[in-house]
């Protein structure tokens, strides 16, 4: 063997030795480890590698760098695959799919203590829950525990982290909005957004918002669609905020608010002073914080507009907006009262006038006063002169309100700035022609058929209104003789029916003392009010020189004027 050495020249044998050292060294470099690597040299991951083999997902695993791979080991697999669901989730695992399972980020188990949100390469980033406890030595991912824990993939710069179990299937935002209990409001608000990505929802409970049901109508109705997304845009905050975090952030109507954590994470803070209630619940593409407290909703300022669209009066809206009315409806400043149907269906389309007849000019703040007539914003100057159409309001036996007799207040009053609503079982409308307003109870059949005689149901439009002194009840049972006498006399019945009505209008609660009108034979009539005792129940009038007594909140509303029952 010596001799064999001998043989060798010293050179070449220096140059095989260096040669082989070098040769190892070059072997040493080249010796990586990636992401595959792990997953294939780990058998607690078989199941997850033959996924993405079968998947053809591993050439994409091998082009990223400074990444979490969340490996699922094998006991995840047979976990979630007793139901027909799971089955078809891991037979079809794409690209998205891997992309949840890929944090953007290296991430160690001792790189932090608390509570962090990371982001996915799902749908640009979607977040991740980190929660490290190490004092109790406690890792999880989306609230599943890691059992193999940082396995390093060296040459990709990159980490793999094995769980227990697969994540959850993804839901969207209102999804998950569904689980959580107390925020349908919000919830409700949302569904005509049909996609929130990358966003932070900061969830007031539904008791916070402190709004009425008629409020809350009308910010889910079209016409409180810019009121609501008012409020969505302070509840939604573009990117996602939460965990362990200290950042000044400005919502999407422009104003600046503060985020900080509580409890290394687990609550957050909005500006210092509203805590959540719950935090980092994640959907699909958000995160969620709940909140027991309003703070956190900005005021709508409403006005009778707005009550009403959430009354269901839409249609009525729409037709005070279209007639030019619609002062009315959204100056607060504005001393009114307004009858609207409660059902929706009750309301007809009417002219401006009839429209305006929903409307009192003053508060009637108590339905039930000894006040009975009041004005409404209905002013014909051909049929009624200076004054308005009156709506009549008292009390029956039955203790309800009535409106001009027949119609019911069923609810109310909601308050809006100086306006007053009060909720009708039948839509008010403007008073019928004298004949359709008398109901046959007050017997009034015989004057009024003499009346038709005479021509005087049917008038022309005089500027002043009329008042008719109509003979009801038993007025002419003791006249049968004259009856017949007036029967074959037309110009004597013209001449006495005409006597009862008056060219102006005289309601029961008159006031002044001496109103000077004509009848409808042209001459003066003067009607003096003798109730200097302000008698509650009765008017006692002088008509000339005939005693005349009404029974007040009697008065009987028509197109042209009023009817007093004699």
């Amino acid at each position: 063997m010596l001799a064999f050495t001998k043989l060798i020249p010293f050179s070449l044998l220096f140059w095989i030795i260096t040669s082989t050292n070098a040769s190892k060294i070059n072997n040493e470099e080249e010796v990586t480890t990636t992401v595959v690597d792990i997953l294939s040299e780990n058998v607690e991951f078989s199941s997850f590698l033959r996924l993405l083999q079968r998947n053809q997902l591993i050439p994409f695993l091998n082009e990223v760098d400074n990444i979490t791979l969340v490996a699922p080991v094998n006991s995840a697999f047979v976990a979630n695959c007793t139901t027909k669901d799971c089955k078809t989730v891991v037979k079809d695992f794409s690209l998205d799919d891997l992309k949840r399972y890929i944090i953007d980020v290296p991430l160690l188990a001792d790189d932090f203590d608390g509570v962090r949100i990371l982001k996915s390469f799902h749908k640009k980033g979607s977040p991740v829950l980190v929660d490290l406890d190490q004092k109790e030595h406690s890792f999880l991912i989306n609230t599943l525990h890691v059992v193999e824990q940082d396995l390093v993939a060296d040459s990709q710069d990159s980490v793999v982290q094995g769980i227990e179990k697969l994540f959850d299937a993804p839901k969207s935002t209102i999804e998950t909005l569904e689980r959580i209990p107390s925020v349908s409001i919000l919830q409700k608000f949302l569904q005509n957004i049909y996609e929130i990505e990358n966003q932070t929802l900061l969830v007031p409970r539904d008791h916070s918002f402190k709004l009425k049901d008629y409020e809350l109508n009308y910010l889910y109705s079209d016409y409180g669609s810019t009121d609501a997304l008012y409020i969505i845009n302070s509840l939604i905050l573009n990117g996602t905020y939460g965990g362990d975090i200290n950042e000044n952030i400005v919502d999407n109507n422009g104003f600046e608010m503060s985020i900080t954590s509580k409890d290394k994470g687990a609550h957050i803070s909005i500006n210092d002073s509203i805590i959540s209630d719950q935090s980092n619940i994640l959907s699909e593409s958000s995160i969620i914080h709940i909140f027991d407290d309003n703070s956190l909703i900005p005021k709508i300022e409403f006005n009778p507009l707005k009550v009403m669209i959430g009354l269901n009066s839409s249609q009525l809206v729409d037709e005070l907006l279209l007639q030019k009315l619609s002062s009315l409806i959204t100056n607060n400043s504005i001393s009114q009262t307004i009858f609207i149907p409660t059902d929706p269906n009750q309301f007809a389309i009417a002219s401006k006038n009839s429209n305006l007849y929903h409307f009192v000019d003053e508060k009637i703040k108590n339905l039930t006063s000894s006040k009975t007539l009041y004005n409404s914003k209905f002013c014909n100057s051909k049929k009624l002169g200076q004054q308005c159409q009156r709506i009549k309001v008292e009390e029956n036996d039955k203790n309800q309100i009535l409106l001009n007799d027949n119609i019911i207040v069923e609810k109310g009053p909601f308050k809006v700035g100086e306006t007053l609503i009060y909720l009708t079982d039948e839509d008010l409308r403007t008073p019928n022609e004298i004949s359709s307003s008398i109901r046959p109870v007050l017997h009034c059949s015989t004057s009024l058929k003499m009346m038709q005689k005479s021509g005087l149901l049917k008038l022309s439009n005089n500027g002043l209104g009329y008042t008719f002194f109509l003979p009801c009840y038993d007025a002419w049972d003791d006249f049968e003789l004259t009856m017949n006498y007036f029967e074959t006399n037309k110009t004597a019945l013209d001449e006495l029916m005409k006597n009862f009505v008056l060219n102006g209008l005289i309601y029961t609660d008159l006031k002044t003392e001496k109103t000077e009108l004509t009848n409808m034979n042209g001459e003066k009539v003067l009607i003096t009010n003798k109730n200097k005792n302000n008698d509650d129940k009765k008017l006692s009038l002088k008509y000339n020189n005939i005693d005349i007594c009404l029974t007040k909140n009697d008065d009987i509303l028509f197109n042209q004027g009023v009817v007093h029952p004699i």
